[in-house]
């Protein structure tokens, strides 16, 4: 193993022989092209869909079917598809930190309407 200062020289090599475990927008589009196009309009199109639906590693390899696919349930296959609070609170909760124009959500006020 080479090693130059605190980089390894091969961890590049280890990177790429890694299994993908996030899909891109993309991959997801080429399925769910209507969604794709709905959320191409709207405030979150820059969204990843990984950062609200998850990891989609064993769904596409379910439905595409293969050899990876035969080692997954169709129950470990499903990415979380609805809307709750907490999914936005991720991104949107209300921090001193955010920017001021940045669209936030006050939990408490929020449930209290």
């Amino acid at each position: 193993m080479i090693k130059f200062g605190h980089y390894r020289w091969n961890a590049i090599g280890e990177i790429q022989s890694q299994k993908l475990v996030n899909q891109n927008i993309k991959t997801c589009g080429n399925c769910h092209d209507n969604i794709y196009q709905l959320h191409e309009k709207d405030a979150h199109y820059n969204v990843p869909c990984v950062d609200c639906h998850g990891a989609g590693n064993k769904h596409v390899a379910f439905h595409k079917g293969g050899k990876d696919a035969k080692n997954i349930t169709e129950k470990q296959a499903v990415l979380p598809k609805e809307y709750n609070l907490e999914g936005c609170l991720f991104c949107h909760r209300k921090l001193a930190a955010r920017p001021k124009d940045f669209p936030q959500i006050d939990e408490q006020e929020h449930l209290n309407f």
